[in-house]
C-alpha cells in the first residue's frame, strides 16, 4: 500500500512540473552551467576562450551540416532513378563521405581545442561527469515495472 502511495505521490509531482521535467536535457554549452563550472573549477578566462572556440567553429559547423544535409537529400533522389549507374553512385559517395568526413574533422578539432583550455586535472573531472551522464542515460532507458522498478 505505500509503495502505491508513493507512486502516486511521484507521478502527480512529475505531472504537476509538466512535460519539460520528462524531457530535460543539459544544454550543448556545458561550459556554461554553473555546477560544471564548479565541478571543474573553472576560471572565468577558461569559460570565456572555450565560449569563443565553440562560436568561431559554430558557423563552419552549420554551413557543413547543411551541405551534408544537401548532397544527402541528391543522393537518396539519385539512387531513384532507374537510369543511374553504379559508377555515378560510388562518384556520389565519395562526395558525400567527404562532406561527412569534413564535419566530423571540424568537430573533433573544435573539441581538441576546447579542452587544451582544460587542465590535466579539470579534462580528467570532465571525463568522470560525461561518464556519469552516460550512466544515466543508460538508466533512463532501462526497461521498468508498472511501479518504475527496474
Amino acid at each position: 500500500m505505500k509503495w502505491r502511495v508513493l507512486s502516486v505521490c511521484s507521478l502527480v509531482l512529475v505531472l504537476t512540473q509538466g512535460t519539460n521535467v520528462l524531457t530535460q536535457r543539459p544544454s550543448g554549452k556545458w561550459w556554461l552551467s554553473e555546477p560544471i563550472q564548479q565541478e571543474l573549477l573553472l576560471t572565468a578566462d577558461a569559460v570565456n576562450q572555450i565560449d569563443e572556440i565553440y562560436e568561431a567553429e559554430l558557423p563552419i559547423l552549420r554551413s557543413g551540416y547543411r551541405a551534408f544535409i544537401q548532397l544527402d537529400k541528391a543522393f537518396d533522389e539519385m539512387l531513384k532513378r532507374d537510369d543511374v549507374s553504379e559508377a555515378e553512385v560510388a562518384h556520389e559517395v565519395e562526395h558525400l563521405e567527404a562532406a561527412r568526413s569534413e564535419l566530423r574533422k571540424s568537430r573533433t578539432l573544435m573539441l581538441f581545442r576546447m579542452q587544451r583550455v582544460l587542465t590535466a586535472e579539470q579534462r580528467k573531472l570532465l571525463d568522470a561527469y560525461n561518464e556519469r551522464r552516460r550512466e544515466e542515460r543508460r538508466e533512463e532507458r532501462r526497461p521498468r515495472d508498472s511501479w518504475g522498478r527496474p
